[in-house]
């Protein structure tokens, strides 16, 4: 895409036509393992599309607590109702069954369960990424979630986090469909459409509105 502007009217074209029953588009993110960085890549995830104009929410679905530790470190972060607002980026931590807080509104929802998910908790997601880590130790890792990720078909998208390209083909090979690395990005919260994260996490985009994806592994 040649414009930021030029991908959020391709992304709010398909939102707009694919006849879908619910106006609410759902992504789960899970992990091989924990430190895979599944966090990461929902965090970045919502803060480019809120970036590009397509409202997200990123809700914390895993007791990791890591969301209200990374706030916790950043400076003018400000809080309403329960979530955490910071640039481009609003996300729910989790919360225990009896605190209540408002239904979050929002075009796309980002769920982050972890590496500790069901199949049931995914059903009803529209896209679910997992996201595979590239030590040569974690593969294993990665292999043994496969009976949790069978039958779900286009929806499911892995990703190669900090894996070379060696490791992507590995990927690949094991869960027979095509693999998006992605790379090392030190702040998950700046937004840099000319750079090359940014590059990356359009051509997830891109893939989860059905577009034609030319760089992945397979």
């Amino acid at each position: 895409y040649e414009s930021p502007q030029a991908l959020y009217s391709a992304l709010k074209e398909v939102i707009e036509t694919t006849g879908r029953t619910h106006l609410r588009q759902t992504i789960a993110v899970v992990g091989s393992h924990s430190g895979c960085g599944a966090t990461h890549i929902a965090i970045a995830l919502v803060t480019t599309l809120n970036y590009l104009g397509i409202s997200a929410i990123y809700q914390e679905k895993n007791w990791s607590n890591d969301l209200r530790k990374t706030v916790a470190q950043l400076k003018h972060v400000w809080e309403k109702n329960g979530c955490f607002f910071y640039r481009n980026f609003t996300g729910f931590p989790k919360y225990d069954s009896g605190i209540e807080i408002p239904e979050p509104v929002a075009q796309i929802m980002v769920n982050d369960y972890g590496c500790d998910f069901s199949s049931s908790c995914l059903a009803t997601a529209d896209h679910i990424i997992y996201v595979c880590g590239g030590a040569l130790w974690h593969r294993d890792d990665a292999k043994s979630k496969d009976f949790l990720l069978q039958n779900f078909g286009n929806r499911l998208h892995v990703v190669a986090n900090l894996c070379d390209h060696n490791s992507a083909i590995y990927f690949a090979r094991t869960f027979s469909q095509p693999v998006y690395s992605y790379p090392f990005n030190t702040d998950i919260f700046l937004i840099r459409i000319s750079g090359k994260t940014s590059s990356h996490i359009q051509k997830l985009l891109q893939s989860f509105s059905f577009f034609h994806f030319e760089n992945a592994v397979t």
